[in-house]
């Protein structure tokens, strides 16, 4: 069985102190005593994970409260407020910044949804989302993508609204869009209607089916993150996918490394994402 954190100390004749500095990386241990004993606990198979997982079990059976090293943050930003430059908002940013983060690229994202709309020919793209850093992210990605084939996205020709998830919020913004030109296909103003997430583009072409436009016929529609709900998965979305489960193993990773080396410099990591071409996209018609 491995050795505890306690009988580790006492085989080496050394403090429990030490040997928890040692293992966690402290600067304030002598180097051969810390490679001393990070030998010895690989030999007995003692490991910071496997310490702390007894030592909760031990505290159950004691009836004792019991730490997780989990820290949840959980706040209410109110649905006319900015997200990001709400009181709590800005908390949880310099949260985000000083702790170990696993996050895509959204900027490229956009550029490579963006990019995708363009090849087929589509110059006048709308965009829809919530008022969120992710979104203007996306969205200055879309503008990027535009601007190497000289056109632009203007202003009338996006839609946003705090905290704007649900099927209400995005037909609302959707029908902002439309009301442009009376609903009437032929004199629509975009070709292109790209949402902040795939959850929203299926609502985004639900929406449009039942006005009677023809997606990608009439409209084409994309998306983001690669993962719609179960009863949204009627139709295959166009989207700039994130590699979901990659993000979770890198998240565990990092937590485990943060365990056994909790004074390390923190770690951002950037993962890349990829545009999977669905059935909601198509070569542009003339608006």
């Amino acid at each position: 069985m491995p050795v505890t954190q306690k009988e580790l100390a006492r085989r080496l004749g050394v403090s429990q102190m030490t040997v928890s500095r040692a293992m966690r990386n402290h600067p304030h241990v002598d180097e051969k005593v810390r490679a001393t004993i990070l030998r010895a606990a690989h030999r007995f198979g003692y490991s910071l994970e496997a310490n702390h997982a007894a030592e909760v079990l031990r505290r159950r059976a004691r009836g004792e409260p019991s730490s997780t090293h989990i820290l949840c943050a959980m706040v209410n930003i109110p649905q006319d407020a900015n997200d990001d430059e709400s009181f709590h908002g800005q908390i949880l940013k310099g949260i985000s910044e000083g702790a170990d983060v696993v996050t895509v690229d959204n900027v490229e994202a956009g550029l490579k949804v963006g990019r995708h709309l363009c090849a087929l020919g589509h110059r006048h793209i709308a965009f829809i989302g919530p008022v969120a850093e992710i979104a203007q992210q996306r969205l200055q990605g879309l503008r990027l993508a535009l601007k190497e084939v000289g056109a632009a996205l203007p202003p009338a020709h996006v839609s946003l609204e705090a905290n704007a998830l649900g099927v209400p919020i995005t037909v609302r913004l959707l029908d902002t869009l439309l009301a442009q030109s009376g609903r009437h296909p032929p004199r629509r103003p975009f070709t292109a209607i790209v949402a902040c997430n795939d959850y929203m583009a299926v609502s985004v072409w639900r929406h449009l089916r039942d006005l009677g436009v023809q997606v990608p016929r009439d409209v084409s529609v994309a998306g983001f993150d690669g993962a719609v709900p179960r009863g949204f998965r009627d139709i295959r979305v166009t989207t700039a996918a994130i590699p979901l489960e990659r993000m979770g193993a890198e998240a565990v990773r990092l937590l485990e490394k943060r365990f056994a080396q909790p004074h390390a410099r923190r770690q951002r990591l950037v993962l890349d994402t990829t545009l999977q071409a669905g059935e909601t996209t198509a070569v542009a018609r003339t608006p």
